[in-house]
């Protein structure tokens, strides 16, 4: 004869590390709601869910519309490692769009990204160089980075940065000014800005030699 018999294993298609999507147009404005929510792990799956979401550019605008960027600004200052850091991934994804990169230079979120780039959490200093390094692809988005007077803030980071930093982090750029014809403000005149973005390999030749691939453009009068 059958009986009944009730498992206490989740089903295979649930995942407890991210949020529970709502249908069609209510699901980001929900994910909103649960990044403001005091739960630290409600942040965190919804973070996580987020990071799955916002791959698709219209994603992004309706995350825009619904106040995301301010829930995110606000939560790159949040006391929990992993929230700093999957904030700072969601605005990296974000970022990889046009109207991503528009809006962190809209809602002035450079500054608070470039303050995790001596946090105390890996993955977020990784991810926050990574999402200011592809603002920078854009002229405006260069013009941000000189107006945030980050030239000092990243002149020195290569020589400081430990062996995984240097083999993985996309996003180390340098900043190169000038004395020149125009200034900005809180940094010297300049006649152009050089950047030089890519990745280091480290070799494995004994010799602590390193390369790096990359890309590198000029911002100038």
């Amino acid at each position: 004869m059958a009986t009944t018999r009730i498992t206490t294993a989740l089903p295979p298609n649930i995942d407890i590390t991210k949020a529970e999507l709502a249908y069609g147009e209510h699901m980001l404005p929900k994910l909103n709601r649960q990044l403001q929510d005091s739960t630290l792990t409600t942040r965190q799956r919804a973070l996580n869910a987020l990071c799955d979401v916002l791959h698709n550019p219209e994603h992004v605008s309706a995350a825009l519309k619904v106040g995301m960027a301010k829930s995110l600004k606000k939560l790159l200052s949040d006391s929990d490692g992993t929230v700093r850091w999957k904030a700072t991934e969601v605005l990296f994804i974000c970022s990889n769009h046009a109207i991503g990169r528009d809006a962190i230079l809209e809602f002035d979120l450079i500054q608070p990204i470039s303050a995790l780039f001596d946090d105390k959490h890996e993955d977020a200093r990784l991810m926050s160089h990574r999402a200011v390094e592809s603002v920078s692809h854009t002229v405006n988005g260069a013009q941000g980075i000189v107006d945030a007077n980050l030239i000092k803030k990243t002149g020195g980071k290569a020589e400081n940065r430990n062996r995984r930093d240097k083999a993985t982090s996309l996003g180390h750029f340098t900043l190169l000014h000038e004395s020149g014809h125009r200034s900005s403000p809180g940094c010297a005149s300049y006649r152009g800005v050089h950047f030089s973005t890519g990745s280091w390999d480290v070799g494995d030749t004994g010799q602590g030699s390193s390369r790096y691939y990359g890309h590198q453009f000029s911002l100038g009068r």
